[in-house]
């Protein structure tokens, strides 16, 4: 008898663990879609979901490249920058800190940034190569560039819209070019120029 009352004690004991565990690590199922909430991502991302957005923010000669991860905690998007110089040799990328936002918050509208400019998924032509990633565990969403010209106008839009969150602006080179270097480019004939390629990790 007194075995029998021990072997329902840890029976009891075992399937009490096991439902414990499971309600202790079992996490919401996430219905993000980005390609039909890439809009407003500040509001449906689900909890701990993780948005990463790949960006060639360099012109020209200039090889720069941004990561920004973010994540979401609670009614908190966790913004994570990071930075990396193309062109020195196995670089990586440089973290910045970390920024922590309402995802009621009015001021960034990186939201309204895509929505001005969902029409770049369409690749125009051989020349052109993505300026901008948006990644979501295997969904997708690239923006491209056409030419000098057309990358400026959407790098520009780009760091005035990052502006909104103190993201390190003096990495950002759209509107530090050198005057001599900028009449050199305009005598280029845009065809000619290839952009950098997008580098995705």
């Amino acid at each position: 008898m007194k075995n029998l009352l021990k072997i329902i004690v840890i029976l009891v004991f075992l399937v009490g663990c096991k439902n414990q565990t499971k309600n202790g690590t079992k996490q919401p199922k996430s219905n993000f879609n980005l390609k039909q909430n890439y809009a407003e991502f500040q509001t449906r991302l689900n909890e701990n979901d993780t948005l990463i957005i790949y960006a060639n923010v360099g012109v020209c000669t200039s090889q720069l490249f941004e990561k920004i991860t973010i994540i979401k905690k609670g009614k908190n998007l966790k913004i994570i920058p990071e930075f990396k110089e193309g062109n020195i040799n196995n670089s990586e990328y440089d973290l910045q800190n970390s920024i922590l936002l309402s995802e009621n918050d009015t001021l960034w509208k990186f939201g309204e940034f895509l929505k001005r400019n969902i029409s770049r998924r369409i690749r125009k032509n051989e020349m052109s190569n993505p300026r901008l990633r948006l990644k979501y565990k295997t969904q997708k969403i690239d923006l491209y560039t056409n030419g000098l010209s057309d990358a400026n106008i959407f790098l520009t839009d780009y760091s005035e819209t990052m502006r909104k969150i103190n993201i390190d602006i003096i990495k950002y080179v759209t509107r530090n070019i050198d005057t001599v270097e900028w009449n050199k480019l305009k005598q280029l004939n845009e065809k000619q120029i290839k952009e950098t390629e997008l580098e995705i990790n």
